[in-house]
């Protein structure tokens, strides 16, 4: 796949979601296997519980906490398991200022999910997000009202395009949600690239 134009995959997801912080670590690990395959994760952000039943400082539950784990076993990625749903939106707001600068953007991801999901710490903390950003060594502002409202904006868009939870891969016409094992994962971005470049199209605005 050297050759082929790159297909630019947006990936949604929500920072408050164990199953994208699973997502995040398998993509990871299998990052030079879809350099190969000219394939560019784009990571967006969005506010699931504006469009799901899920509420903040709504408890996990010990069920879906034990499916968590069972997940967590299954694709081999220790996690430090929230007790809640946490409100994700500042930290969300800063990802997406953070957008023209895709290596601090990644930075910041990778500093976020490391707080939560391995150090057990919560993004509503006071001074979390200072934290944070000295951990991935970035100068972040306080999330403005239009970085939050633009949260808002772009969780509606993927609401209207179909997204109904996170992580939700969605290219053109072709969607498809979850996290699998490393080579089903590699089996469905392969072959979602393929069809969309027999598509005639060559990436994604």
């Amino acid at each position: 796949m050297a050759n082929a134009a790159p297909v630019r995959v947006p990936v949604f997801y929500d920072f408050s979601s164990t199953i994208c912080y699973f997502t995040h670590r398998v993509l990871g690990r299998l990052a030079p296997r879809l350099d190969e395959l000219g394939i560019v994760l784009a990571w967006q952000p969005i506010d699931l519980a504006a469009i799901t039943a899920w509420r903040r400082g709504e408890p996990f539950g010990p069920d879906r906490t034990r499916n968590l784990e069972r997940l967590a076993r299954e694709l081999g990625i220790p996690v430090a398991m929230p007790e809640h749903w946490m409100d994700s939106r500042p930290a969300m707001a800063v990802a997406l200022a953070l957008d023209a600068t895709p290596d601090d953007e990644e930075r910041w991801r990778e500093a976020v999910w490391s707080w939560v999901y391995q150090d057990a710490r919560s993004l509503e903390e006071p001074g979390a997000l200072d934290a944070i950003a000295a951990r991935a060594a970035l100068r972040v502002r306080p999330p403005s009202a239009q970085a939050l409202e633009e949260v808002e904006r772009r969780t509606a868009w993927a609401h209207a395009a179909g997204v109904r939870g996170v992580p939700t891969f969605l290219l053109d016409n072709w969607m498809f949600g979850g996290v699998y094992d490393d080579e089903l994962m590699v089996a469905i971005l392969r072959q979602l690239s393929e069809q969309y470049r027999q598509s005639g199209a060559t990436a994604v605005n």
